[in-house]
């Protein structure tokens, strides 16, 4: 036996050991479940045309912080028929909600009107309880006014600004309509200015909301 047959055959004698290995050690059905980082306890995948996909999910805030209502808009395709659109805050608790199928597409759409800031995780399931992979993404809406006080003392004026979130600005006017920024970054703010500069004030913050307006008097 030549030296070429001597290492094909000690190559086959291996593979064969390292493919009796892998069959009973079971690490063959874990490497099945892990496709484009999809959660192996979830998902086997054996068959993936028995499973429904997320196509495309549109939301409206684009993950950024808003000051107004958010929805997102979820398509889902499935080769057995969609009957659950499920979305959940902790990965944990799901709750279902409304879809329709249309030109083909199942549609699902989440309305979200008042404060929230949570990452949201959403999941279709088919009539042979196949799941899809779980799509995250976030939602961050923040609907609170700031609040703004002040106090006069040496001629100056003591303004008091606080958010739930985080201020981007208090704003001093002369005549109620034209503001000036002076720029923050904090829940609460304590900002010092000169009365002869400042009539009316107001802050904002960084959704984009506006406290009352008040107006400076000795």
């Amino acid at each position: 036996m030549n030296n070429k047959k001597i290492i094909f055959v000690i190559v086959l004698i291996i593979s064969l050991f390292c493919s009796y290995f892998l069959f009973k050690s079971g690490i063959t059905s874990k490497l099945l479940g892990t496709i484009s980082g999809i959660n192996t306890n979830d998902y086997s995948y054996k068959n993936s045309d028995n499973y429904p996909s997320i196509d495309l999910v549109i939301n409206s805030t684009g993950e950024k912080l808003v000051n107004e209502e958010a929805s997102i808009i979820v398509y889902a395709s499935s080769n057995y028929k969609i009957t659950k659109f499920l979305y959940s805050v902790d990965k944990n608790k799901y709750n279902e909600f409304a879809f329709e199928y249309k030109d083909g597409n199942y549609i699902g759409k989440l309305d979200f009107l008042g404060t929230i800031n949570s990452n949201i995780y959403i999941k279709v399931i088919n009539e042979k309880e196949y799941s899809s992979f779980v799509y995250e993404t976030k939602v961050n809406i923040d609907k609170q006014k700031p609040s703004v006080d002040y106090k006069i003392k040496n001629g100056n004026v003591h303004i008091n600004a606080k958010d739930n979130l985080a201020l981007s600005s208090i704003q001093c006017s002369l005549d109620e309509y034209n503001y000036n920024d002076n720029f923050v970054n904090d829940k609460n703010i304590l900002l010092v200015l000169k009365s002869n500069n400042c009539k009316f004030i107001r802050a904002v913050d960084k959704a984009g909301n506006i406290s009352e307006i008040k107006k400076i008097e000795d």
